[in-house]
């Protein structure tokens, strides 16, 4: 039920990115996932390397 109200709200979506305490993946309306932090309110991208890339 909280997972549909959710899903209802506007785009874009933000979901905790796993194992990595501090950064999210943001879900835009066309699908597209994007991994970065917020920076003085500013979501910014950042480029995964490593072990967490492949998850």
């Amino acid at each position: 039920m909280l997972n549909a109200y959710l899903e209802s709200q506007p785009f874009p979506h933000y979901e905790a990115f796993p194992d990595q305490p501090g950064l999210l993946i943001r879900v835009d309306e066309d699908g597209r996932r994007t991994v970065g932090r917020f920076v003085n309110r500013q979501f910014q991208a950042v480029k995964i390397t490593g072990k967490a890339a492949k998850k």
